[in-house]
């Protein structure tokens, strides 16, 4: 049960990081194991997935295809904009309940 709580906090305070960046994040579920966050919390650290891609990932997605010139430099800097403002509120509350 403290690891489910552990989990919402975190999405909840990304979702409110990103509300701040003037952005509405929904809630999605990816297939398990589909996320760098997957592979951190199977290392025994705390993570949650933030995504910015159609459910149906491009052919390149992930292969040797992959490449810089795929990158949309206005989803990147929305990202970091989300993830400063997260940062700034983890800074300000923690994960603590």
């Amino acid at each position: 049960m403290i690891k489910l709580l552990q989990i919402l906090r975190q999405t909840s305070l990304l979702k409110e990081g990103a509300v701040l960046a003037g952005f509405d994040l929904p809630y999605k579920t990816v297939t398990f194991g589909s996320s760098d966050a997957a592979a951190i919390t199977q290392g025994g650290m705390k993570a949650t997935c933030f995504a910015a891609m159609d459910p149906a990932p491009a052919r390149y997605y992930h292969t040797r295809l992959d490449t810089a010139d795929n990158l949309d430099l206005k989803t990147i800097e929305v990202g970091v904009g989300i993830v400063l403002e997260t940062a700034f509120l983890y800074d300000e509350k923690g994960l603590d309940f």
